[in-house]
C-alpha cells in the first residue's frame, strides 16, 4: 500500500477512498501502476527510453525493485493465473514487448525476447549494481536500430 501510494502521489488512507475496500480493486490498481514502472511505460519512462536513457529507466525500476522486494515474487506467481490480475499483468508484459519493438525495430522475436530477459534480471537479480547495468548497455548490441 505504501508503494501505491507513493507512486500515485496519494496518502495512504485516501487510497481506500479513492478505490473502495475492495482489496481486488487495490491490487489492480497497484499492479497497473506498478506495472507502468517496472514494464516502463508511463510517460517519464517512455521519455527516458526516446532521449536513450534506458540505463536510467533501468537504475529507476531497481530502486522500486529494492524497496518492494517482494513484487517479483507477485509477478512470477499471478503472470500464468487465469485471474484479472493475471490477464492485467500479461498485458503489461505485451506491451512493453511492444515497446522494445518500437525502440529496436530490426531485432528478431527472439532478440526481443533475449532484451526482455536481461532487463528482467537486471532488475530483480540480486548483487546488481549501477556498474553492472552501464557495463551491460556497454555493448553496440543496445544501440536502438
Amino acid at each position: 500500500m505504501s508503494e501505491l501510494a507513493r507512486v500515485s502521489g496519494v496518502k495512504r488512507p485516501l487510497i481506500y477512498y479513492y478505490f473502495g475496500k475492495s482489496k481486488i480493486e487495490i491490487l489492480r490498481e497497484a499492479v497497473r501502476l506498478l506495472g507502468e514502472e517496472f514494464f516502463g511505460l508511463s510517460k517519464k519512462r517512455l521519455s527516458l527510453w526516446e532521449s536513450g536513457q534506458i540505463v536510467e529507466s533501468v537504475r529507476q525500476t531497481r530502486v522500486i525493485a529494492d524497496r518492494a522486494p517482494y513484487l517479483g515474487a507477485f509477478y512470477l506467481a499471478h503472470r500464468e493465473k487465469e485471474t484479472d490480475l493475471g490477464e492485467l499483468i500479461r498485458k503489461l508484459e505485451r506491451d512493453q514487448f511492444k515497446k522494445i519493438k518500437r525502440f529496436f525495430p530490426k531485432k528478431s522475436e527472439e532478440e526481443i525476447k533475449l532484451i526482455w530477459g536481461v532487463l528482467f534480471g537486471l532488475v530483480f537479480a540480486p548483487h546488481v549494481s549501477d556498474k553492472t547495468i552501464v557495463l551491460a548497455f556497454q555493448s553496440s548490441y543496445w544501440r536502438f536500430e
